[in-house]
């Protein structure tokens, strides 16, 4: 099996019919490609308390991770602090632990959204910690 690992971002019912619109092609991308993980990164338990979609269910590991935030004290350089990066989609974004165990081995497959924002901070996290990804431009929203 490949080194290579899906990573979904926010398609979750929070995120509307954009996200919803998805789900089937994100589905038959992974019945056609051979993934050693799925990373089903969501939101919903920490903000809303919504449920994954029901075809997403199940498909791989859900993990949450919230965008943006501010951390509490930001230092003078401005550069970095803790787990918080500058990012591009939100001002900063949060770098949890389970983001700083990721194999550095592996090629990270990344879709979903916010194209400009989560998707973004995600990827900025990803350049930050030296793991190698692309983004499946056709399975973001």
């Amino acid at each position: 099996m490949e080194n290579k690992v899906l990573v979904i971002v926010h398609v979750e019912p929070d995120f509307g019919s954009s996200a919803e619109d998805l789900v089937p092609f994100i589905l038959r991308h992974i019945e056609n490609n051979n993934y050693r993980r799925i990373i089903n990164i969501t939101s919903a338990d920490a903000l809303t308390g919504t449920e994954p979609f029901l075809e997403m269910a199940g498909i791989g590991d859900d993990l949450e991770w919230i965008w943006g935030g501010e951390p509490d004290c930001i230092p003078e350089d401005g550069k970095e602090f803790d787990n918080f990066i500058l990012a591009g989609g939100h001002e900063y974004a949060e770098i949890l632990d389970w983001m700083r165990e990721l194999p550095k081995d592996c090629n990270y497959d990344i879709c979903g959204g916010g194209r400009y924002e989560c998707l973004k901070d995600i990827t900025d996290i990803w350049s930050h910690l030296n793991l190698e990804y692309s983004v499946i431009e056709n399975l973001t929203y």
